[in-house]
């Protein structure tokens, strides 16, 4: 019975004891560390992008988007005053015949960039509006005036470009220095403005190439900087055209002293062109050839102000004929008798006796 009950107690002393135990805080123990890789998100995928094709001519420049510019003007020119015409310009309008028609001296005269050729390569086509019958340019001491008279106003029933233009040469050296011109002026604008009107200067003086005013083929930039575009620039009231309301052939250009740099006196001439107007191409029989070029009216140079050196580009004027001196007329009169010894000198006018 003893050894009974000894078991038990020893077995309920067990379970105590083994209660106890679970019960008591475990021991700390070091496991690995397992560095998880963060979860990823769903891999999101491009959308297509399309490739250009490989470009087939030079690059484009696109610029950026255009902001619109307000131009204020504060000086607007008034009638036109002149002082200096051309002294004669051939009218081909009024001598043109499509059947046997030809340019020629001294209308025409290619080494020294006369151009009389208002007329198609073929000349199939007159254009009454390049054929110039004058120019002339003036001053009212606020601003200077040039204009260009023509055959009649018009414009290109084909939409190529109409230039009219100016080349002022300031130290009168054949080699213009200034290029004033309009393109596309309106038929009926009779209202100066600054639409289509653009000023160049010739900074590095190769206008002409290698020799001034005749052609070869060493040309230099031409007119390279443009110095007024529209109303653009460092004075927005530099230069301006319109038609003569009067007579809406006659196209008139405004411009201000500042143009001239400081020069009162220069020679200029004028011309009238259809087609591209590229002012790197002056002098135009450097950059073209005889036979090519056509649809383009300029005339001689005249001198406003004083005249500082001569250049070929200067218009001919014929001399006028030296007068004759005035002729006796001699009237042979009756012999002073009936005496035969009288004989009569005419290179004397008068009879003399010899006896």
């Amino acid at each position: 019975m003893k050894k009974i009950h000894f078991a038990i107690v020893s077995c309920l002393l067990a379970v105590a004891l083994l209660v106890t135990a679970c019960s008591m805080p475990q021991a700390a123990v070091e496991q690995p560390i397992v560095n998880e890789a963060p979860a990823q998100p769903a891999a999101v995928l491009p959308e297509k992008t399309e490739i250009p094709a490989a470009p087939t001519d030079s690059p484009v420049s696109v610029p950026a988007a255009a902001t619109e510019i307000s131009i204020v003007h504060n000086s607007l020119p008034g009638s036109p005053v002149y002082q200096k015409q051309l002294p004669g310009e051939c009218n081909t309008g009024f001598n043109y015949q499509p059947v046997g028609y030809q340019v020629r001296p001294p209308c025409d005269v290619w080494h020294t960039a006369l151009l009389e050729r208002a007329v198609s390569a073929d000349m199939g086509t007159f254009y009454h509006y390049l054929d110039i019958l004058s120019a002339q340019t003036g001053t009212d001491g606020d601003w200077y005036y040039a204009s260009l008279d023509l055959f009649d106003a018009g414009m290109p029933a084909d939409g190529v470009t109409l230039t009219y233009f100016f080349e002022l040469d300031l130290n009168q050296d054949g080699r213009g220095d200034i290029l004033l011109a309009v393109e596309n002026l309106d038929l009926r604008g009779t209202a100066w403005t600054v639409d289509g009107v653009r000023a160049w200067r010739d900074l590095n003086g190769d206008v002409g190439g290698a020799t001034a005013i005749g052609p070869d083929s060493q040309g230099g930039d031409g007119y390279e900087t443009l110095i007024f575009d529209q109303g653009l620039g460092d004075d927005p009231d530099l230069a301006w055209a319109r038609r003569d309301p009067d007579r809406y052939q006659r196209i008139e250009f405004a411009f201000k002293p500042a143009l001239l740099v400081g020069n009162g006196s220069f020679m200029w001439w004028g011309g009238a062109m259809r087609g591209d107007f590229d002012p790197a191409a002056f002098d135009l029989v450097d950059a073209n050839t005889e036979k090519t070029l056509y649809e383009i009216d300029t005339t001689c140079g005249w001198i406003f102000g004083h005249e500082k050196a001569y250049n070929a580009r200067k218009c001919f004027v014929a001399p006028d004929p030296t007068p004759k001196p005035k002729e006796d007329v001699c009237v042979k009169p009756p012999p002073p008798s009936s005496d035969p010894c009288y004989i009569w000198f005419p290179e004397k006018c008068q009879w003399e006796c010899f006896n």
